[in-house]
């Protein structure tokens, strides 16, 4: 979800947003695309991953299928999509009436993948146009870290990627790569990679986010004091221009095995030395992670939230400049507690989204910030 000078946009994984002026009254808007069929009778449609704002417009990032598609009853290794998939852009000024970038991009699968690609996430970039971050489709794993920019939302260009994590026990890419840009342009792109040279006891690879700048996003630089080894960054504020001067990344630290980990936010004033904060929780608190954080006119709100059908868990933390965070109360005991999962800056404050505590069957409900 985002907020921008018309309400708010949230997504979910098929081709429909939600517009809210207020965050109360929500109109569902499909995402204009021609649904077809493929030889064989299947739906090729699209699909949404990723959404940004610029504050004035939208943008949301994901992709669509397309022929050629595998025979019916045909043996796929490692499964996942049935037809080839192609990035795809929609971009809109009210929340209502979207433009289409079809048929847009069709970039070439790297060797070892032909299953098509995606973009996964996508920022602004305040001097001009947005960055989209860009994986393909290998069995029923998205990875990648190419990136494309475009002016308009509708006309892309390919980027230069930023540099692989230097060692020969990683994943040939990373499972997350997505970044933000400052008022002057600059870039940070956060990647997360799977290190097999210490693996956890499961003998899952050990998490490593790496950092890296960019002026233009076609040339890149490592960012070496970034400590990103048992870290995942999944979120970030780049400063804003009469309002921060902080770099502001949110993520998890200290992971001593698959599911033990601390929320943590990473914080700097100059893109190079980084102050990381463990966030405190609730004694018995099942958030391991921080999974959104924004600016709003208030500071800064992060929060995490676990949901599993069994049990609920919440998170909500602020601050001022982005280095000092306060816990807010929660709203219920350990393995009862709601609240959203995402938050947003809109015409309404902040509000959030998650699964509701009203509803037993656990749709989306709304909070707002008070």
């Amino acid at each position: 979800m985002v907020g921008f000078a018309g309400g708010y946009v949230a997504i979910g994984w098929r081709r429909t947003v939600w517009f809210s002026a207020d965050g109360v009254t929500w109109q569902a808007v499909a995402l204009p695309f021609t649904v077809s069929t493929d030889r064989y009778g299947r739906s090729l449609d699209a699909d949404v991953q990723g959404i940004t704002t610029n504050g004035r417009q939208v943008l949301v990032v994901g992709g669509y299928s397309h022929e050629p598609c595998v025979a019916p009853g045909a043996v796929t290794t490692g499964g996942g999509p049935l037809c080839q998939l192609a990035p795809l852009a929609w971009v809109s000024a009210d929340g209502r009436t979207w433009r289409s970038a079809y048929p847009g991009p069709r970039p070439a699968d790297p060797p070892g993948y032909s299953q098509g690609s995606e973009f996964v996430a996508a920022w602004p970039v305040p001097t001009g146009g947005w960055d989209a971050a860009l994986s393909y489709w290998s069995g029923e794993s998205l990875h990648g870290r190419d990136l494309w920019h475009s002016v308009d939302g509708i006309t892309w260009a390919a980027l230069a990627p930023a540099p692989a994590l230097a060692t020969a026990n990683a994943d040939a890419f990373p499972w997350v790569h997505a970044g933000v840009a400052d008022a002057t342009g600059r870039r940070i792109l956060w990647q997360g990679w799977s290190d097999f040279t210490e693996p956890f006891p499961s003998g899952a690879g050990r998490p490593v986010m790496t950092l890296a700048t960019s002026l233009d996003g076609r040339s890149w630089s490592i960012i070496d004091g970034f400590p990103g080894r048992d870290a995942e960054v999944g979120t970030g504020v780049a400063p804003m221009s009469g309002r921060s001067t902080r770099w502001v990344l949110a993520g998890a630290s200290n992971f001593v095995d698959d599911f033990t980990s601390t929320p943590t936010v990473w914080s700097s004033d100059d893109f190079v030395h980084w102050t990381a904060t463990p966030l405190r929780t609730e004694s018995g608190s099942l958030v391991r992670s921080v999974s959104s954080v924004i600016l709003a006119s208030s500071g800064y709100v992060a929060v995490g939230a676990v949901w599993d059908a069994a049990q609920a868990d919440h998170e909500t933390w602020v601050s001022d400049d982005g280095l000092t965070w306060v816990a807010l109360r929660r709203s219920g005991a350990p393995g009862s507690s709601f609240g959203p999962g995402i938050v947003a800056a809109g015409p309404a404050g902040v509000i959030g989204i998650g699964p509701s505590p009203t509803d037993g069957e656990h749709t989306s409900g709304v909070w707002q910030l008070r």
